[in-house]
């Protein structure tokens, strides 16, 4: 599997840099599950828990673009955040078609 090229340098702060960053994810991540319940609504599965969703579907989106899509180096960061974004989108719409259902 090819590296993703910018891991290592989250992986190399230290102190209050790595305490921010992941501090700035999981900001994110509660605003993400804020977002998505207020859109969804009754199909939602409550703020934190869409929360932890969006943030697993960010990582498994950044993870398949690695892995599956060949780089080009103009189009990294479009395809990146394309990556994740519609990876975290899908799986809360699969989520929210199965809660619906009531299955």
């Amino acid at each position: 599997m090819r590296t993703i090229p910018w891991l290592q340098n989250i992986l190399n702060l230290d102190g209050f840099e790595f305490f921010s960053f992941w501090c700035g994810a999981a900001l994110a991540a509660a605003s993400a599950g804020f977002l998505v319940d207020a859109i969804m609504k009754r199909s939602a599965w409550g703020p934190a828990l869409n929360g932890a969703l969006a943030a697993i579907g960010a990582f498994s989106g950044i993870f398949l673009r690695y892995r599956y899509l060949p780089g080009h180096y103009g189009l990294e960061p479009g395809i990146t955040a394309f990556c994740a974004i519609g990876t975290s989108v899908s799986l809360m719409l699969g989520l929210g078609m199965v809660r619906r259902a009531g299955l």
